[in-house]
């Protein structure tokens, strides 16, 4: 066989293994070769391989299956709605008659300051929803 011949034959086998290796059909993992091919010049580059190449047993991996968690279903405990009690408005005349208490004595500054407080220059002109804190802040102010 002349050297010319035996390059052809090279180049040919290679050129069917790149093709091979390109559809899959040749698998070099852990040094397995396994290759389907009607070429027979194929299949002698083949068993060349597998001569030179010492063959290790495939391994498959262990696949431990999933133990997923047993998952019980929450249970959230009920939750009353809150319920505020009514409260009640203050009357006016409650206003009045602490503020009349106080001004009496001698506590009629901290009156006036606590009227200001509250952007106004006299317990008329406070509105309904400030009654309560008007009457905590005046008990605070006069303790």
């Amino acid at each position: 066989m002349s050297l010319e011949v035996a390059v052809q034959e090279n180049t040919a086998t290679l050129r069917e293994l790149v093709a091979l290796l390109r559809q899959g059909a040749v698998h070099f993992g852990h040094q397995v070769i396994t290759a389907i091919t009607e070429s027979p010049s194929a299949q002698v580059a083949v068993e060349r391989l597998r001569e030179e190449l010492p063959v290790e047993p495939k391994v498959e991996p262990k696949v431990e299956p999933k133990v997923e968690p047993k998952v019980e279903p929450k249970v959230e405990p009920k939750v009353e709605p809150k319920v505020e009690p009514k409260v009640e408005p203050i009357p006016y005349e409650t206003v009045k008659k602490a503020v009349l208490a106080l001004t009496k004595t001698d506590k009629r500054p901290q009156v006036i300051t606590v009227l200001t407080q509250f952007g106004v220059t006299s317990a008329p002109m406070l509105k309904p929803e400030q009654y309560s804190e008007f009457l905590v802040a005046l008990k605070a102010a006069t303790k």
